[in-house]
């Protein structure tokens, strides 16, 4: 059965006291539900991918490459793929990448059974980002389609509150479903898990209103960069989450190191340990949604303190119990900061530019990935492994010292 969402302007009478948007919207609810499917396959995948670097093949700067090989594509495509979000339906865009997804993470699994070598890996990974390159943003923009600018907040919320959970979940049993199923049927799970995603989103109906100016492809991608330059303030927010994201990412590459290798503790333990991040990230997402507030840009200034200060944690506290309490204080605060961070974005962008626009900052974000985990891994050689959350923790509490006086709450140019 179809689907349809209610009208945007359905959403302009409802009052903040109204019933939750997974009640009230359908389209909504229904991709709420697939981003937990498939968000909570990704995380067992992605834990099953690293301790199959770091355990099996005692490889971690195999993991490196790996992990380079599934951010390259935002670099590649990410500035090409908003001006199609823009001019062609997000939701056929949506459905079609989690289709490929599924086939690719077949295909991954084959490759890992057969023992075919890394570089398949490598190549199967990449191109599973770059259908990843068109979900993340394509969902983002469908958000004011699905429930208007009125709940935009809202809805930013319990799709934060979706991602944790997911993660929660799959973090959780992510480690024991390896030591279960083994590496290649923890990725089959995610295979299963974009295959139902697929199926979610056929089944929903959204009024969208794609771009239908005659400009070519070029010109559109010129426009959407332009937007972005004059108006400095998101411009600002956008280099400095690029830049939170380089200190911030390499906790990827150096968990699964400190677990397996300083710690001398089995998957169960990375799993648990990776779990804890989203527990603390639900906590977050629950606060924001009882405490709306316009004060956005305060929050991400004083959220990327608090992730230097949980760095500095690991190194204080040298100890499994420390990693735990340093990363439900990253998922906390990370999940506040992404909160308030996309409120401000969908807020202040214009509606016709959205798909580049989350594409430009998917680009610039994560486009620094490459970077940070090659620094991880040549930073590893050099200096013991607790004290690089220290220099990691320090740089972020620089970081967060600059954003004060670039971040001020301004009006935004119309």
């Amino acid at each position: 059965m179809r689907m349809r969402s209610q009208l945007p302007g359905a959403m302009a009478t409802e009052k903040q006291g109204m019933p939750s948007l997974l009640r009230t919207h359908t389209a909504f609810r229904w991709i709420w539900i697939a981003l937990l499917v498939s968000q909570a396959g990704t995380k067992v995948y992605l834990i099953a991918l690293a301790w199959y670097f770091v355990h099996f093949l005692r490889d971690p700067h195999g993991l490196v490459i790996m992990l380079l090989s599934g951010s390259l594509p935002l670099l590649i495509l990410g500035p090409l793929a908003g001006p199609i979000l823009d001019r062609h339906s997000r939701r056929r865009i949506l459905l079609l990448a989690n289709l490929v997804s599924c086939l690719l993470t077949v295909g991954i699994a084959g490759i890992i059974a057969l023992s075919l070598g890394s570089v398949y890996i490598y190549a199967a990974v990449f191109l599973l980002s770059l259908c990843e390159v068109f979900i993340n943003p394509a969902t983002r923009a469908l958000v004011p389609a699905m429930v208007g600018k009125e709940r935009i907040q809202e809805a930013t919320s319990h799709l934060s509150v979706v991602f944790n959970l997911a993660n929660l979940l799959g973090a959780a049993g992510g480690g024991a479903l390896v030591g279960l199923v083994g590496v290649v049927g923890a990725v089959l799970l995610n295979a299963m898990s974009f295959l139902f995603s697929a199926g979610a989103i056929l089944g929903i109906r959204v009024v969208e209103n794609p771009q239908d100016a005659p400009d070519r492809f070029l010109q559109s991608l010129l426009a959407g960069l332009a937007y972005v330059r004059d108006h400095r303030l998101v411009l600002r927010m956008l280099v400095l989450s690029g830049l939170l994201n380089l200190f911030f990412v390499a906790i990827i590459v150096y968990l699964p190191v400190l677990i397996s290798g300083v710690l001398k503790l089995d998957a169960r333990h990375f799993g648990w340990a990776e779990a804890c991040a989203p527990v603390g990230s639900l906590v977050a997402a629950g606060l924001v949604v009882r405490l709306p507030t316009e004060a956005h840009l305060a929050w991400f200034r004083g959220g990327v303190l608090v992730l230097g200060v949980a760095f500095c944690l690991v190194f204080l506290g040298r100890s499994y119990a420390a990693v735990l309490a340093a990363m439900a204080l990253m998922g906390m605060t990370l999940t506040t900061i992404n909160i308030h961070a996309m409120s401000f974005f969908t807020k202040s962008v214009d509606a016709a530019f959205l798909g580049r626009f989350f594409n430009l900052m998917e680009t610039i974000s994560f486009g620094t990935f490459p970077l940070a985990y090659l620094l991880a891994g040549f930073l590893m050689h050099h200096i013991e492994l607790y004290t690089l959350f220290l220099v990691h923790g320090l740089a972020l509490l620089l970081l967060g010292g600059l954003a004060f006086p670039l971040l001020r709450d301004t009006p935004l140019p119309e």
